[in-house]
Parts: C-alpha cells; sequence; structure tokens
C-alpha cells in the first residue's frame, strides 16, 4: 500500500498561471491548460503556449482517467514530512485527450511492486493532504491516482 495521507504537506504557492488549475481541484474537477489557439493542452501550466508561442490560454476539464506512463518508487526522503508518506510511488499519468498530454501524480491504494506501465487509474482528490493554516483555512486537494478496473 501506497504511504498513508498526513497534514501537513507544504501548501502550493499559486500563481497567475497556476491558479485555475487549484480553483479546478477545489471544485473536484482537474482542469488543464489548453490554448486557445492550437487547442493544444499543456501541463505543467505556463504564460506561453508550448506548441505555437500564443499568450491566449485557457483551462479546460479533463477525465481525470488515464494510464501510468512512467513510474519511481520513492522509498526514502530527506523531509519529515514526506517521510511520513513512504513508500510513495509517483508516476506520470498519460490522459486520452491528446497524445504526449500527462500529469504527474502519485499512486493510491495499490502496493507499488503492483504498479505497471499502461496501468489505467483515475483522479482521487485527497482533501486531507494539506493541514489548513489561519491564511489558508480550506486548502485545496492534492490530486492522486488510483487503479481502475476499465
Amino acid at each position: 500500500m501506497t504511504g498513508t495521507a498526513s497534514a501537513g504537506l507544504p501548501l502550493p504557492t499559486p500563481d497567475a498561471d497556476t491558479q485555475p488549475y487549484w480553483d479546478g481541484l477545489a471544485t473536484g474537477e482537474l482542469n488543464l491548460q489548453r490554448c486557445v489557439s492550437c487547442r493544444r493542452f499543456q501541463h505543467f501550466p505556463a504564460p506561453i503556449c508550448s506548441t505555437c508561442g500564443s499568450f491566449d490560454l485557457e483551462f479546460a476539464p479533463v477525465s481525470g482517467r488515464g494510464t501510468v506512463e512512467s513510474f519511481v518508487v520513492i522509498e526514502h526522503t530527506t523531509s519529515p514530512v514526506f517521510a511520513a508518506r513512504a513508500p510513495i510511488t509517483a508516476a506520470w499519468i498519460e490522459l486520452p485527450e491528446q497524445a504526449g498530454l500527462r500529469v504527474f501524480g502519485d499512486i493510491e491504494g495499490v502496493a507499488p511492486d503492483q504498479v505497471h506501465i499502461g496501468m489505467p487509474v483515475e483522479l482521487v482528490l485527497d482533501h486531507d493532504a494539506f493541514a489548513p493554516t489561519p491564511e489558508h483555512p480550506d486548502p485545496p486537494p492534492l490530486p492522486r491516482f488510483r487503479p481502475t478496473t476499465s
């Protein structure tokens, strides 16, 4: 089994490019940046389209379902915050919305030695990953993935 969720992970620091991503997660959607000009998705968010160079970007929802493209099992960490979660199976997940479109996340609900390239997975939102603070009483969820049967 992957490491258990533990409150207290460092809070993300959204900026103008990433805020819509975190806002989508807060409402239960995986929204990725998409170029209005060429219609290509890109992840991670950036101020310019990596395909055509346009500055005309928006965020659009994607399914949150995909397949494991590559992964690594992190057994030891240098941070006590992440050590409580080890082992962590960190993976690139390829999404069906566009060839080569990948998101990064960890795999939960399965032993690390059961994860494999091509494994179908789906998004789950970990609402307990980040501890509330006075400045951020309602932190966003952390996107994670779990195996699916289809």
